[in-house]
């Protein structure tokens, strides 16, 4: 069909296409249709394919598709370095078995903020009872050195890079959630410890 468009001087745009009408997802893509053309040009008329140098290629197998599974089931961040060198394959070889075969996509963590749970705030407020206790229900001299505020960011660690927290996730599975590193302790927090502090 692209022969015959070539020779009608049908435009490459115009024979992409009818090529998508009529074979719809099946239809090959504007590149290939770009690069047929440009053959064309140059003077080829066989629509057979070209003979290829060297061996065909054998790192496809069931057993390495097998392998790359595993490796992610084991570690889903894993990237193509750590695939190659386990694998002893080229990462063409590898990005064919990820995609065409398993149907993995490499997704990035995503981040959601820190909420404080009902056992998280009753540990609190019975730290802040002890305290109380601690420094005489505030008679204590040593109150003074202690700062409150309206609202506290906890600083826990350095987050990863995006790279660094990104993982293979198979189709249908849940992406991954990140709690955030830096946990915003807001007024909303603040009132249910109050409530739960006069108890």
């Amino acid at each position: 069909m692209m022969f015959y468009n070539f020779m009608h001087r049908i435009s490459v745009e115009q024979s992409h296409d009818s090529l998508v009408e009529a074979f719809q997802d099946q239809a090959p893509s504007k590149r290939t249709v770009d690069r047929w053309y440009l053959d064309f040009r140059r003077g080829r008329t066989s629509l057979q394919d070209e003979a290829r140098s060297g061996r065909p290629s054998t790192a496809v197998t069931p057993e390495t598709i097998a392998a790359a599974e595993t490796l992610i089931r084991e570690d889903s961040r894993i990237n193509y370095e750590q695939f190659a060198e386990t694998l002893k394959i080229g990462k063409a070889a590898i990005n064919t078995i990820l995609h065409d075969y398993l149907g993995v996509r490499r997704l990035a963590a995503r981040w959601i903020p820190h909420n404080v749970s009902e056992m998280q705030l009753d540990v609190r407020v019975e730290w802040c009872k002890f305290m109380l206790k601690k420094f005489k229900g505030g008679e204590s001299k040593r109150l003074h050195d202690i700062l409150a505020c309206d609202e506290t960011w906890i600083y826990q660690y350095d987050p990863k890079t995006k790279r660094q927290s990104s993982i293979w996730v198979f189709l249908g599975e849940i992406p991954l959630l990140k709690f955030s590193g830096l946990a915003a302790l807001g007024r909303r927090w603040w009132l249910r410890f109050a409530v739960r502090l006069a108890q």
